[in-house]
Order: C-alpha cells, then sequence, then structure tokens
C-alpha cells in the first residue's frame, strides 16, 4: 500500500476507486486528505475544507464507475507511443549521454526517452552531485547538445530535460528576473526568498505575472529549439503559502486553496510549449 506524506500535494487529485465498484470525487480546491485503507483494509475515510461537491460515481463495477466519471470530469488524450516504455535517466555530460544511450541498444533493454536533467549543469562534491540551477544548457557539460539530441534521434528515443520554477540568488536566472519584478513576493514587496533543494537561498518564478510567464516560456522553447521532446516539469508545489502573485494582489494562500492552483499555474508554460513540440513529432 502506498502511503503519502500529510503535507504532500504534488498530485492533486483528489478522488478514488474503490474495488466495491464506485469512484469518489472531491470537486474543490481546498485541502483534503484521504486515508485509504491504512486504518483499515476496508475502509477510506475523507477530510475536506468546506464548502466543497462530493461526487459518487456508481457503477456497479469499478470500469463502468471509471466511464461514468470521466463522462462528466473529462477523459486525458492517449499518450504518445513513448510514454508505454521504461525512461532512462542519463547525466554527466554528452559523451557519457551517448554512452548509455548505446548501451541500452546494444543490450536490447527497452526504453523510449533519455532524460538528462542536468542539461543545465552539475556540481560534484565528494559523492553527491547536484544540479546546477539555471534555466538554460550548460555549454562546458553539454557542448555540443544539438548534436547530442539528434544522434540520441537516431537510435530511436526522445530527448527529454528539466525545468523547475526556482530562481537561485547566485544564478543567471536572478539577475534576469528579480529586477523586473518576476518573482514570487513577500509581504514588503520584495522577491519571497527561501532555501532551497541546494540548501542556498532562492525564489521562484511568477507564472501570474505576464512577464514572468513570457520570461519562463521562452526557456523552455529555447530547450526544445536545442532539439529536446520535453522535460520533467518539477516542483510548481513549493509555492509558499503565505506569498504573494502579482495577479491576485493578495497572499499567495490566503486559504489552502492556492495549493492545487499552484499546481496548475506551474503546468501553464509548458502546456503553451506543446503547439511547437508537437511539431517535431
Amino acid at each position: 500500500m502506498l502511503q503519502g506524506q500529510r503535507h504532500s500535494s504534488h498530485a492533486p487529485i483528489p478522488e478514488y476507486l474503490s474495488s466495491r465498484g464506485y469512484v469518489l470525487v472531491a470537486e474543490s480546491d481546498r485541502r483534503s486528505t484521504f486515508s485509504s485503507c491504512s486504518e483499515r483494509e476496508t475502509a477510506a475515510r475523507l477530510e475536506i475544507d468546506l464548502p466543497t461537491t462530493i461526487h459518487v460515481f456508481d457503477g456497479p463495477t469499478p470500469v463502468e464507475a471509471l466511464t461514468k466519471a470521466t463522462s462528466t470530469f473529462g477523459r486525458p488524450r492517449m499518450p504518445p507511443l513513448v510514454a508505454f516504455a521504461p525512461w532512462l535517466d542519463a547525466v554527466f555530460g554528452s559523451d557519457n549521454v551517448r554512452r548509455v544511450a548505446q548501451k541500452l541498444r546494444d543490450e536490447g533493454i527497452p526504453s523510449s526517452v533519455i532524460w538528462t536533467e542536468d542539461w543545465r549543469g552539475g556540481d560534484r562534491d565528494g559523492e553527491n552531485y547536484s544540479l546546477k540551477e539555471e534555466w538554460e544548457v550548460d555549454r562546458t557539460l553539454y557542448p555540443d547538445i544539438e548534436a547530442v539530441a539528434d544522434d540520441l534521434h537516431a537510435l530511436g528515443f526522445d530527448f527529454h530535460i528539466y525545468f523547475n520554477p526556482f530562481v537561485y540568488r547566485d544564478s543567471k536566472a536572478w539577475q534576469e528576473t528579480a529586477d523586473k519584478g518576476y518573482l514570487v513576493k513577500n509581504a514588503s514587496g520584495e522577491p519571497y526568498t527561501f532555501t532551497g533543494a541546494k540548501f542556498t537561498e532562492c525564489g521562484l518564478i511568477d507564472l501570474d505575472d505576464p512577464g514572468g510567464f513570457a520570461w519562463a516560456v521562452g526557456k523552455m522553447q529555447d530547450g526544445i529549439a536545442l532539439g529536446a521532446d520535453g522535460w520533467m516539469n518539477d516542483f510548481a508545489e513549493w509555492l509558499p503559502t503565505d506569498a504573494f502573485t502579482i495577479r491576485r494582489g493578495s497572499r499567495a494562500a490566503r486559504d489552502r486553496r492556492r495549493r492545487g492552483r499552484a499546481e496548475r499555474a506551474g503546468a501553464r508554460p509548458a502546456l503553451s510549449c506543446l503547439p511547437l513540440a508537437a511539431r517535431k513529432l
């Protein structure tokens, strides 16, 4: 049984499918907590901040229940074929990415995607290897990233990179965004900073700000131009609950509804790039 943490919200999907043949959906942007079989194997418990709307779709079989629920809330599009094979991570520079990709093909190991999250650089400290928090390619580690993408495509792989909304104070991205007001703010109107994943000071790009949104989209489009077919779109759930975004002009999480909205906002730049990426397919 999978068990999450109380404060996790990276997959804010407030619904469950029961083996008894029904789907329960909480239609709400507010905080919801699901306890599914963790307290008793035959019981599920749900806590939701009010107001909310609860939908119950009786199948009476699980597949019929899913059919009814998705007819109301929508069905996902069929993913591209690359989604149905393993994706492999390959880092440490151009030569190693090529080596990993060729090894997979030589050994007949099924894989459809090579994901290179350190395309924007990495730092090694003893046994630890951490990503550089920039928003563009590191030409020291990947001087020929366009050729890397071509080589991976020739082997039948899609090439994926990595983005998150962090903007670190010691990064080039900070210089491009902070002075223009593109970062999420604190109550004083200054960039909201906190200790980020690298344990140094960082802020977040404000995707409610048209300028910040356009800046992020531009960086993603640059990645596509280098040969990337997609990327991991990470960490939008880190929006601080006492932060301010420009469009709403109020605390980003006056109540707990903002967390799900933050994640949807984090997906908007990537979604806007989909037509450009699709033209490469």
